[in-house]
């Protein structure tokens, strides 16, 4: 397979889980998580997996061929859009699965030698971070390696990082999870959630249409300058 078909196949099983999982995805939730495969990729293996070229932008790694290759699997109906009304005028836009998505068990097959990578994504992030966006920028900002030290605009760096593959359990594969233990999962996470106390920034709770209106607010002046020296804290 190429890399564009495993890309496509990683997204694909993506928004299924979400979808078992209770949530459906959206467009920057998406691009962070195929951060988040580079980032353990390149943690296992010394450097990363698709072609993105990732720098920081708005809210953290973005490139814009990873947006753009979104776009191509939504044009292909390899993946499905749902817009839905809100308490704001712009409609928001949900990402849903296909009817006859592959299975879990194909990307483990097509990435079969980057198993924790995998385990970390789908044992351990998104059922941590689900739908909460703010949870998983913060994250994804201050605790992965290539965004540490960079100011806006800069290109990522992904060799060479530290070997951080921690809490994951080797790769065991699992029967069907029943809906019960599902939705205890969920409710314990979610009073985990509101238990957490970030230090240093909070983000708001946002969806996608108002991130202009917060990056014009937010990175006024110099506070930009304070915010990308905070991009090391632990």
């Amino acid at each position: 397979m190429t890399k564009t078909e495993i890309l496509t196949l990683f997204v694909q099983v993506l928004v299924k889980a979400a979808a078992d999982a209770g949530f459906a995805m959206r467009r920057i939730i998406l691009i962070k998580y195929l951060y988040l495969l580079d980032v353990y990729i390149a943690q296992e293996s010394g450097d990363k997996f698709s072609d993105f070229n990732w720098i920081f932008y708005k809210f953290g790694p973005f490139d814009n061929k990873a947006n753009e290759f979104i776009d191509s699997l939504i044009e292909q109906k390899l993946i499905l859009t749902e817009k839905y009304d809100s308490k704001y005028e712009t409609d928001f836009t949900l990402i849903k699965p296909i009817e006859n998505s592959p299975r879990t068990i194909d990307i483990w097959r097509a990435l079969g030698n980057y198993k924790q990578s995998l385990s970390r994504i789908f044992k351990h992030d998104l059922l941590r971070f689900m739908d909460d966006t703010y949870s998983l920028l913060y994250y994804i900002y201050f605790e992965t390696e290539p965004m540490k030290n960079v100011q806006m605009n800069q290109v990522l760096k992904f060799a060479n990082l530290q070997k951080d593959l921690y809490g994951v359990r080797p790769y065991e594969e699992v029967g069907t999870i029943s809906k019960t233990k599902i939705n205890k999962i969920k409710e314990k996470l979610r009073k985990n959630r509101n238990q957490i106390v970030h230090k240093q920034i909070v983000f708001p709770k946002y969806d996608d249409s108002l991130l202009d209106e917060f990056d014009t607010e937010f990175f006024a002046g110099n506070e930009i300058e304070d915010f990308k020296c905070r991009a090391d804290i632990k």
